[in-house]
């Protein structure tokens, strides 16, 4: 009951700030009432969630951060706690120069997973493993395309034991 009233009070902030896009099975509309983008499935809004958003946190995303800051809405460790939300209610998940700072992408990655539904879009960034800008002190992974098809393509089973799912 409270998580939901969290996420309620969340989304109406949201709401406040931008156009509301609902699509899916209902026709894309714009209500100039706020600025989230919420999908309706089966009668059940779906979230936008920006993992380790920091203070440029995606217009209309939920922010998800360690650090607290005005535009975070969680803030929490997300290789080590669960996200607040419940199984399949976030159908975008974004990321940008996040995963090369931590130290367990496996277990984001899952958590990432049991919250987002069946065909969830994932935009992560980080920077390419062979540009300078990986090296950077803090980071503690570095990725290319051959990194990410081993992880989404070729061996999800082996990197994500714990779900069902292929990125």
């Amino acid at each position: 009951h409270g998580l939901r009233k969290i996420i309620d009070q969340t989304l109406l902030k949201l709401k406040r700030h931008q156009p509301l896009n609902i699509y899916g099975k209902i026709q894309s509309q714009d209500f100039n009432t706020s600025g989230t983008e919420v999908s309706i499935m089966e009668g059940r809004k779906l979230l936008k969630i920006d993992i380790g958003c920091g203070q440029n946190k995606k217009k209309g995303f939920i922010g998800i951060d360690i650090i607290k800051s005005d535009v975070v809405d969680f803030v929490l460790d997300i290789t080590k706690e669960k996200l607040p939300l419940e199984d399949n209610v976030v159908d975008e998940v974004f990321s940008n120069h996040f995963f090369e700072h931590i130290d367990s992408p496996k277990e984001a990655l899952e958590e990432l997973i049991r919250v987002s539904v069946h065909g969830a879009k994932f935009e992560i960034w980080t920077p390419y493993l062979k540009s300078n800008e990986a090296f950077l002190l803090g980071h503690r992974h570095f990725y290319n395309e051959t990194i990410w098809r081993h992880i989404c393509i070729l061996y999800p089973h082996f990197w994500l034991k714990d779900v069902e799912a292929t990125l």
